[in-house]
């Protein structure tokens, strides 16, 4: 497959979106790591509720109750998300030796100048990546929703996991900003083609 032909896949083009804008943001836009941590959270919210409308139009295709189902991967993604949100508000200024006041105030200055089209963009592009990758090829007949949430619980328990274990690395190994973004691009690259990965699969029929 071209190069070009891969650019033009909607699962690319998202997955260049997460990967190159908070770099583009750190190094030409003078984003602070503060704002990164946030893109990230908005990422992770984004992704979830992309999960929660594919376990809805999966169990509707079931026939399962799926009003049920649609409920407790909410309520389960709502809790990671905020559980995670959480960690990284109460650990992050103190690890990384910013005030409160100073992490509120980068936080309403990014929310005013980018996050206000950044959010719905980002949503977008997983609901856009989803569509063709999902949707379309009807893949969605063949998972199996007690399995895409049993699953998910476990990603998202790692996801909490790893996060608790990178706070305390950096607290252990402070590095400067441009490295810390670095090392996480890798961890989250080797997350997503391993761990990632292994979720969806099992998450699937066949399994």
């Amino acid at each position: 497959m071209s190069i070009q032909a891969r650019l033009k896949n909607p699962f690319v083009q998202q997955y260049l979106l997460e990967i190159f804008f908070p770099l583009i943001g750190y190094f030409f836009f003078d984003w602070s790591i503060i704002v990164i941590v946030v893109f990230y959270l908005v990422d992770y919210f984004a992704s979830e509720t992309a999960f929660v409308f594919r376990v809805k139009r999966v169990a509707r295709e079931k026939k399962s109750t799926w009003t049920n189902s649609f409920t407790l991967a909410l309520a389960l993604s709502l809790i990671f998300v905020s559980l995670t949100t959480f960690i990284i508000y109460s650990i992050f200024p103190n690890i990384g030796g910013f005030a409160s006041d100073y992490v509120t105030d980068e936080v309403l200055k990014f929310s005013k100048e980018e996050l206000w089209f950044l959010f719905p963009l980002v949503i977008l592009m997983y609901l856009f990546k989803d569509q063709f990758t999902f949707y379309m090829p009807r893949r969605y007949l063949n998972y199996e929703v007690n399995k895409m949430i049993r699953y998910r619980v476990l990603l998202n328990l790692t996801i909490v996991v790893l996060v608790a274990t990178g706070f305390f690395v950096w607290a252990t190994l402070p590095m400067h900003e441009a490295i810390t973004i670095l090392v996480f691009l890798v961890v989250k690259l080797i997350f997503d083609f391993t761990i990632a990965k292994l979720a969806e699969s099992k998450s699937q029929i066949k399994n």
